[in-house]
């Protein structure tokens, strides 16, 4: 897990995060398909701190993915991005890791939702939202 986590994080995903088995990132899959080996890296990076990780719904983004994974990279004028995730329900937006490690949620845009996946801004985000919904209280995501 991420070493950089909030110790509100941390709690949270020592409750709350069920880590699911995934297999290695398939690096040599990748190659043969065109994708530059920066790119397999990042998605091996994220893999390694969030791959398989389970959280409870989140209060937004429907509930947000489940669980974390890295796939389907694809390339625009901005560089190369790749899916964050499954999403838990039937919507019209997915999630993803930007060129300059943003998670986004894309639906024909991308919409930048956190800064950067590194230190665990989202999973703290859906700590501080859980703590605050077992008390009745609804915490609003961090501004953009």
């Amino acid at each position: 897990m991420n070493a950089e986590l909030t110790d509100r994080a941390r709690r949270f995903v020592a409750i709350h995060g069920v880590r699911t088995p995934r297999p290695p990132l398939n690096r040599s899959w990748w190659r043969e398909h065109g994708i530059p080996e920066e790119v397999i890296d990042r998605m091996a990076a994220f893999e390694q701190a969030w791959g398989g990780l389970v959280l409870p719904p989140a209060n937004d983004y429907e509930g947000g993915p489940k669980p974390f994974l890295a796939d389907v990279p694809e390339e625009d004028e901005q560089g190369w991005w790749f899916w964050a995730g499954e999403q838990r329900a039937s919507v019209p937006f997915a999630f993803y890791v930007g060129p300059n490690e943003e998670f986004c949620l894309t639906a024909g845009r991308p919409i930048r939702l956190y800064g950067s996946t590194a230190g665990g801004r989202l999973v703290a985000w859906c700590g501080l939202a859980d703590r605050g919904a077992s008390r009745g209280i609804r915490a609003l995501p961090p501004a953009r």
